[in-house]
């Protein structure tokens, strides 16, 4: 019998007695999460709304990506844009809640990724990896601002290695990059 949960070759269910049989709710909600960023922000879907900017410059209808990475970045760090100065945050009341802190470091991340991507003799990639830079010097700014108030100490410690992480990503594109 096997006793550290990756099987029961005898079939009388001991196995799963040792496995934890609850699920984490953030590890649920953050790959929904995740894959959500990864539709709205796959490169592929980027270069498409590039050239659709092309195919509808001057009409109404026209969805720009720099449109497409400032409203998934403003919804994203929301809280962070419009923090209350005069607010009072805790443990038990947080500027940021731990799923969206999730969201933000998987948002933060993919910028970075976009950001980080191979050079490319590609139009569409260098307007895609200097937007999504551009896009990261914001989110630094929200940290920033959102820093300069009384914070809890779990958002308080996300923003910091965030800003940390974003300095260091945009730092490596400019070496790469040249």
């Amino acid at each position: 019998i096997s006793i550290d949960g990756r099987g029961d070759p005898a079939g009388n269910g001991q196995g799963e007695l040792m496995q934890d049989a609850s699920y984490s709710v953030h590890d649920l909600v953050g790959g929904l999460q995740a894959m959500s960023l990864s539709m709205l922000m796959n490169p592929t879907r980027l270069r498409r709304v590039h050239d659709n900017e092309f195919r509808t410059a001057g009409t109404a209808e026209a969805f720009t990506l720099a449109e497409l990475l400032g409203n998934v970045s403003d919804s994203v760090w929301k809280e962070c844009k419009s923090r209350a100065v005069s607010a009072s945050y805790s443990e038990a009341k947080p500027l940021c809640s731990s799923f969206r802190r999730n969201l933000q470091w998987e948002h933060a991340g993919r910028l970075i990724d976009l950001v980080l991507t191979e050079d490319a003799p590609s139009p569409a990639l260098r307007a895609i990896t200097s937007l999504a830079a551009q896009e990261l010097r914001r989110i630094d700014g929200f940290a920033k601002d959102a820093e300069s108030g009384p914070l809890d100490p779990a958002t308080k410690a996300h923003l910091a290695e965030l800003r940390t992480r974003i300095g260091k990503a945009l730092d490596a594109a400019y070496v790469k990059k040249g």
